[in-house]
């Protein structure tokens, strides 16, 4: 386009202003452009496929724009033709510059040129069929092939030059989306833009001129960096020619096409195919002046066209003289390079064995981490020809050009060992080998014993280390257990003194036991709290009481106590008594003992240590075991109660009976302390031939409690046991004792009957827990079951050693053994002196150093040889420590405020009498109201229920479950000190709860305790089926057996007592 702008400036001939002055041409030039887009404009307005004044939006602005750029070069030419006659004398170099009108594009524009057939604006303004302004176009031939020789050319831009005259400036081009792509300092180096233009508002919209974001280092994929093109061969690049490139001083030929015709392209075609070439394309291409000039060249002859033909090509001169050396690079064929393509291309026809052959050379080289090799091509055919099946490293080692440098990654043991010194290196090497070997296995054998070593060391270190803090901690024990005695030895010395003044006791009744035993208890913690009649200690006005309590109480069970509290006149009864809980008893797991919690409290502590601080205090404990000595000595107060070692120990089945028989107190036919299933076997076997006449043996463990230890096993139905009691007279000898131990072992396990069968399902799970912690096999009573009775008698020992009687009891179950309540006081023992019993025993235990509440339980059964005289007892059972219906005492003393037997263990209160027999008794004489002074008191007796579980009463509030007992009339009467009261461990929402009613017979305390047990079920609804898994441990007591148990109760002394009322009748009749 500049040569054909260039010819009409300067009127070269050829040109259509030929002859013309270059001012003239210029006129006539823009005279011509006027006129060309006049018609074009007026073309526009009459467009077939439009009607008539209906020409669309962007044409119509297309046409003002047009009309716009005639009238401006109109302008430009009338001002060019004023400066001509202004300026005539002047030269050409010093007339102005001018430049055409911009057409602003817009996307209506490019829709209206694409319709108009035009590719650009640049064919609508010079269009070479309507402006005769440019040499004619020579026509361009494209082939299959080029073979044009040319030196490289690079690619032209669109920079505008001046040729002639430095005062013009020719039409600027079309600025093209590269030109754009490339900023706007490219567009100001080429003139586009005007130097002294202000670009500042092109700034101003969009986006800004300078962005911070991460600066990429590497792009693409990194292994396109890596040089593909390699030297091949070592030496001899000078003794290769290569006639690729034609002399400078040869001309350019073209070789005309030999089975395709050329075929001429117009310029469309030529410039679609330009437009989807890269630059690097463009530059490849072979400039077509270069063409035209050589094609129209004269001496382009036919000789040159057959040299040009039979030139080599590139492939073929590397295909005959490379030496088809390549590489393999970190165990990869680099097979991207000329000399491998040409390799590849020689040897096509064995290319299946050679490439085998490639990837063994590629697995050995891999395997021994070689990061380059270079491989003799020539080598690696004659290898795939021979006929193997699978080459050995050596041969393939021989393919490698750099051997020297490979052999420090490839060890070949041929190859290492040739030469004059072979043998010498070889038997070196043999050496090093051995003695490396020898030297690993003792090394490895060393290594082995010092490992061991440190693994005993360290173990001994451990085992050291442990048993020192082992002695450590006795040590520190044995210290403040020293400080504790001595604590404890003032305490006894000084109670007198104490029990006379103002103190304060903290109840903490913690079941200090195991941990297995603690995690089968059903509602442990509410268990825990079972006690809490407790706090009716308070009765005694020097008293103060801090109880512990595993869980935060409700507002309305503090609210009941405080209420009791108020109706028994207690003086100052909210600030007297102190409820306190640990506050980390909620983290840890809820079997953890009372004690262990508080311990792991200290703000609880605290509280206690400040309500106690300068005051006298004592702890009063549950269970107690060596943390309840730890508590005692943290808050600096005594315990009333032995050390926790003995008083477990004597609380045992084993251990009471050492007490028993230092106290001369009766105690049934028994073996104890037995460790062993043999020993167990054998002391039954014994036990049994020795006492043929005792039908029933019980089994108990050790430290089980309430009677889930127990087990029984009767011998009426065994055999052989029947036919030694035929026999008038038995010798009893081991063979005897053998035979009776294989009876028992065989018929033991299938016969006996557990106690608790929800703790132990099986007899080898009773007999191991058995053996763990001991037990004792006792002769049951040979008489009925309903003759047997169950009393118990709760005493005091003072710290100074008298003995103070709390009450007595006759207990009753709800499964065979299992303890579901008691009657209070007893009567199976009607004559017995209670003082006397409870005296021999407790100064046994007062000797072995054990205070405290102390409870003693006995059988009592009628004399086989008179059973109408007074029934015999034997004593069973010890438990050291305040038992839940010890405790039930001190809540029924606080509601009667009477006074207890200590003989008898009988409790009375004065008589209640109404308004009328008052008033009666006013007229009688003062000398018969002396007669009737031992009718003044009346007894009173209780039945208490301590565990009642029904999980309906979750859903009753407490209002409502007090409010419908006052309309069913369960409730208590504080004149007449008789009816039925609870005791609230928790919140009814727990769904447990104890009962305790009181009246002047035990027929009428039955009674009561059955309709309060009626109306908790109308009320809570009946109880849901247990689903008890077979992994399930628990103790839970079924209400249903504890209401049959007390109707059958009723049953029997209704019957009784019809009896009783039928023999008086008769007597009276005689």
């Amino acid at each position: 386009m500049n040569s054909q702008f260039n010819n009409v400036v300067y009127g070269i001939p050829g040109s259509a202003f030929e002859g013309q002055s270059r001012e003239g041409a210029i006129g006539n030039c823009i005279t011509e452009i006027q006129d060309e887009l006049k018609k074009v404009r007026l073309e526009l307005g009459n467009i077939p496929g439009y009607p008539k004044g209906e020409t669309p939006q962007y044409l119509v602005k297309l046409q003002a724009n047009l009309l716009q750029i005639e009238q401006n070069l109109q302008r430009k030419n009338e001002e060019l033709i004023e400066s001509m006659m202004m300026h005539f004398e002047e030269t050409a170099q010093e007339l102005p510059n001018f430049k055409l009108p911009e057409i602003n594009r817009t996307p209506s524009h490019d829709h209206m040129d694409s319709s108009l057939g035009f590719t650009s604006m640049k064919d609508l303004k010079l269009s070479a069929s309507k402006i005769k302004m440019a040499r004619p176009l020579r026509k361009n031939y494209a082939g299959k092939r080029s073979l044009i020789k040319r030196n490289k050319r690079t690619a032209k831009h669109n920079i505008i030059t001046r040729e002639v005259d430095e005062n013009f400036i020719p039409e600027p081009p079309p600025i093209s989306d590269e030109d754009i792509n490339r900023g706007m300092i490219n567009l100001i180096n080429k003139g586009i833009i005007p130097k002294d233009v202000d670009i500042t508002p092109a700034f101003e919209r969009g986006a800004p001129p300078l962005s911070l974001k991460p600066a990429s280092i590497h792009y693409g994929d990194p292994r396109d960096y890596v040089k593909r093109q390699v030297a091949t061969g070592v030496s001899n690049y000078n003794s290769l020619k290569y006639d690729l490139q034609p002399d400078e001083d040869a001309p350019l030929a073209i070789l005309p096409p030999t089975s395709q015709e050329l075929v001429p392209m117009d310029n469309t075609q030529i410039d679609s195919a330009r437009d989807g070439m890269s630059h690097s394309e463009l530059d490849a291409l072979p400039y077509e002046g270069d063409q035209l000039e050589a094609i129209n060249d004269p001496e382009f002859d036919e000789a040159q066209r057959k040299e040009a033909e039979d030139a080599r090509g590139y492939n073929q001169l590397m295909d005959e003289f490379s030496l088809h050396q390549f590489i393999i690079r970190k165990g990869k064929c680099l097979d991207e390079t000329p000399e491998f393509m040409s390799f590849k291309r020689t040897y096509i026809s064995k290319w299946g064995s050679i490439s085998y052959i490639i990837h063994l050379l590629e697995k050995m080289l891999t395997n021994n981490q070689v990061p380059m090799a270079v491989v003799e091509g020539k080598k690696l055919v004659d290898l795939a020809n021979e006929d193997l099946k699978k080459p050995q490293n050596e041969d393939l080692y021989d393919c490698l050009i750099n051997q020297d440098e490979i052999a420090k990654y490839v060890k070949i043991p041929t190859r290492m060992f040739t030469g004059p010194n072979g043998p010498t290196m070889a038997v070196i090497c043999i050496q090093k080998y051995w003695r490396g070997f020898k030297a690993r296995s003792a090394y490895t054998q060393l290594r082995f014993l010092m490992q061991k070593a440190a693994v005993i060391q360290k173990a001994f270190r451990l085992f050291l280390m442990v048993k020192a803090t082992k002695t450590k901690i006795e040590e520190l024990n044995n210290e403040s257990l020293f400080v504790w005695r001595e604590m404890m030895e003032e305490f006894k010395r000084r109670w007198p003194d104490i029990r006379k003044k103002r103190r304060i006791e903290i109840h903490c009744n913690s079941l200090s036991i195991g941990d297995i035993k603690r995690l089968s208890i059903e509602k442990f913690m509410q268990r825990e709290n079972l006690q809490i009649s407790r706090l009716f200690c308070l009765r005694d006005p020097n008293v103060n009481i801090i109880f512990i309590s595993p869980f935060i109480f409700t507002n309305d069970v503090l609210g009941y106590y405080m209420k009791i509290l108020q109706i028994g006149d207690i003086e100052e009864a909210s600030t007297r008594l102190h409820v306190i809980v640990p506050e980390n008893a909620h983290k840890f797991p809820s079997h953890f003992s009372l004690t262990q919690c508080l311990l792991y409290s200290p703000k609880a502590m605290k509280r206690i240590k400040n309500l106690i601080r300068g005051k006298q205090a004592y702890l009063v404990p549950g269970r107690a075991n060596t943390d309840d000595i730890k508590l005692s000595i943290n808050l600096t107060v005594p315990i009333l109660c032995g050390e926790p070692q003995k008083i477990n120990l004597y609380s045992t089945k084993s251990g009471c009976k050492r007490i028993f028989q230092q106290a001369d107190v009766p105690t049934p036919i028994s073996a104890f302390d037995i460790y062993d299933e043999q020993e167990f076997l054998m002391s039954l076997a014994k036990l049994i031939a020795h006492n043929l006449y005792v039908s029933k043996w019980i089994f108990k463990i050790d430290d089980e409690f309430g009677g889930r230890g127990h087990a029984s096993f009767i011998t009426d139905n065994v055999k052989f046991i029947t036919e030694l009691r035929k026999k008038k007279k038995v010798e009893i000898n081991d063979a005897v004792i053998e035979k009776l131990i294989g009876v028992l072992q065989r018929l033991v396990p299938k016969r006996v009957k557990i106690a608790c069968p929800s703790l132990f399902q099986s007899w080898g799970e009773y007999i191991q827990t058995f053996c763990e912690s001991g037990g004792v096999i006792e002769a049951a009573p040979s008489c009925l079951s309903n003759k047997i009775g169950s009393p118990s008698i709760s005493f005091f020992i003072d710290p100074d050693g008298d003995i103070q009687i709390i009450g007595s009891f006759d207990k009753f179950h709800s499964r065979e053994y299992i303890n579901a309540g008691c009657f209070f006081p007893q009567k199976s023992l009607p004559n017995m002196n209670l003082m006397t019993i409870s005296k021999s025993i407790g100064d046994v235990l007062y000797e072995k150093g054990v205070i405290g509440h102390v409870t003693v339980d006995l059988v009592s059964f009628p004399d086989p040889t008179s059973p109408k005289s007074h029934p015999l007892f034997w004593a069973v059972d010890i438990n050291c420590y305040m038992t839940d219906f010890a405790a039930t005492c001190f809540f029924f003393c606080f509601l009667m405020e009477g006074q207890l037997d200590q003989y008898t263990g009988q409790y009375t209160i004065d008589k209640y009498e109404g308004e009328s027999v008052r008033n009666s008794k006013l007229s009688l004489s003062k000398a018969s109201s002396r007669n009737t002074e031992a009718e003044e008191f009346e007894e009173r007796q209780f039945m208490y229920c301590s565990y009642i579980h029904h999980p309906g009463l979750a859903s009753i509030q407490y209002k409502t479950f007090f409010h419908m007992c006052r309309l069913e009339s369960i409730s208590f009467d504080l004149e007449k000190r008789s009816g039925v009261t609870f005791i609230l461990s928790d919140c009814l929402q727990s769904g447990l709860l104890s009962i305790l009613s009181v009246g002047d017979s035990k027929q009428e305390i039955i009674n009561k305790m059955l309709e309060s047990l009626n109306f908790i079920q109308s009320q809570a609804g009946p109880l849901p089926i247990k689903n008890l898994s077979d992994d399930t441990r628990s103790d839970d007591i079924d209400v249903t057996d504890v209401f049959s148990k007390i109707k059958l109760m009723q049953k029997a002394i209704n019957k009784d007592e019809e009896k009783e009322r039928t023999r008086r009748k008769n007597k009276e009749y005689l």
